[in-house]
């Protein structure tokens, strides 16, 4: 069975071969909270090789902060998550994340500058 539920054989377009076994990403339970907000609630999903995954909704939805956690720039309030067979842990070890600006004038300690202009 793929990410969106339906069945595909073997020789489907999409359709995981015998050297695909697992999924490259597996989440189960993702919780994230803020306080009393939470903005992820219990997602499940598996992305085989090959497949092309989007996340779909409103604004407000999760679909940023599921990625972060993903990717590792957020931290999870619950949940498990393995990308590429690795476990990933729920809080990241030091110097495992990066940062990341879409600003080529901004460094991680300061605000954008762009943003005033």
């Amino acid at each position: 069975m793929d990410s969106t539920g339906q069945e595909r054989g073997p020789d489907q377009p999409g359709a995981a071969s015998a050297h695909d076994a697992g999924p490259v990403v597996s989440v189960r339970g993702l919780v994230k909270r803020y306080g009393s907000q939470e903005a992820v609630a219990g997602i499940d999903l598996d992305v085989r090789r090959g497949e092309i995954f989007a996340f779909l909704g409103p604004n407000g939805a999760g679909k940023t902060t599921t990625v972060e956690i993903l990717e590792g720039f957020r931290q999870r309030s619950d949940g498990e998550i393995s990308v590429l067979a690795t476990t990933r842990p729920r809080r990241a070890e030091p110097g495992a994340t990066g940062w990341a600006s879409s600003c080529r004038n901004q460094s991680p300690s300061q605000a954008c500058p762009c943003a005033n202009a």
